[in-house]
């Protein structure tokens, strides 16, 4: 028992940022399948390793990238580590830098859907709104731990994008926060 709880912690957790208008377009969605997918370099080192989910709509085969996926250097020090639900997503990530260091990570903690239909939904992803807190990180002189010396707070919301940031000294006490200009963007996800 002592191991099943935390699996079933992590289960619940994963795609709690989802509003429940979001579930409810979706609860009915099934995917046709899953694979797994890796890409190796020429040295035969894995590159990425991942997984692809397909559904069917409108007669369409939608295939998309969902679960755990990782890249990696070259030398085979992970690169990137990130999370996406099952119709691609993101809902976090992680950078590292060439000696595994964490550098930067990011964790959506709202993923809302303006879509009237499920074909809306699949069609297209500019119908996806979100926010999201993307920490940078330095390693500390003081306690030679890394803190988040960076903090941006963001939100999309119909294609409008805006936020603060917050830089933080080695203390985490918050030293300047600077608003964003609310700006339309492309979606890039």
């Amino acid at each position: 028992m002592k191991f099943f709880l935390p699996i079933l912690l992590i289960s619940f957790n994963c795609f709690s940022q989802h509003t429940e208008r979001f579930q409810e377009l979706v609860k009915t969605v099934e995917r046709d399948s899953v694979v797994k997918d890796t890409i190796f370099f020429k040295n035969g080192i894995i590159e990425f390793i991942g997984e692809k989910s397909f559904y069917t709509s409108n007669d369409i085969i939608v295939e998309t990238y969902s679960g755990e996926s990782k890249i990696y250097y070259a030398n085979g020090i992970i690169a990137r580590n990130d999370m996406q639900d099952r119709f691609g997503h993101w809902l976090w990530s992680k950078y590292y830098n060439r000696k595994g260091v964490l550098t930067k990570e990011w964790i959506i903690t709202k993923i809302d859907s303006r879509a009237k239909s499920l074909e809306d939904f699949f069609a297209s992803r500019n119908h996806i709104d979100s926010e999201k807190t993307i920490k940078h990180y330095r390693n500390s002189k003081k306690t030679n731990e890394l803190y988040a010396y960076k903090i941006e707070y963001l939100t999309s919301l119909n294609g409008i994008g805006g936020g603060k940031v917050e830089y933080q000294n080695e203390d985490r006490k918050v030293i300047r926060t600077k608003f964003l200009k609310e700006k339309k963007y492309k979606n890039v996800w």
